[in-house]
């Protein structure tokens, strides 16, 4: 299940040994001045005129659509090691991405699954289609 989940719906979701999760957080600078393009982009924000300044401000104190950053990324922080998170980040991923996809298929294959043929299907199918058209060296 993938799953982009907010503070409130996150307190949701109960914890289990048996389930894997798998976080991506974002360095709270390159995530601050994508949100402000996006809120900028989309006229639903209403945000148009808004500068970066603002805008800062109102993400510095927590008061956007998803609530505050490090509220959201601190408690995720704190367990990264246990051995059933997948802790990385976006910026891992851009600069990476196959060899990040085959660290996840191996979190994945860890937690028990690597007689299900799941592994194989992963770096088979799902790898390449997440990659699109981007070529595997």
């Amino acid at each position: 299940m993938v799953a982009a989940l907010r503070d409130s719906e996150l307190e949701q979701v109960p914890w289990s040994d048996d389930a894997k999760y798998i976080y991506v957080a974002r360095n709270p600078k390159d995530c601050c001045v994508s949100f402000y393009h996006h809120m900028k982009d989309i006229p639903g924000y209403q945000f148009a005129d808004g500068t970066f300044e603002e805008f800062f401000d109102l993400f510095t104190k927590g008061e956007l659509e998803f609530g505050d950053f490090f509220d959201h990324h601190i408690p995720w922080y704190n367990i990264r090691t246990s051995k059933n998170v997948f802790f990385t980040t976006f910026e891992e991923m851009k600069r990476d991405f196959k060899s990040l996809a085959i660290k996840v298929a191996e979190f994945y294959r860890k937690m028990g699954k690597q007689n299900s043929g799941t592994f194989p299907f992963f770096l088979g199918r799902i790898l390449p289609t997440a990659l699109g058209k981007r070529k595997i060296h």
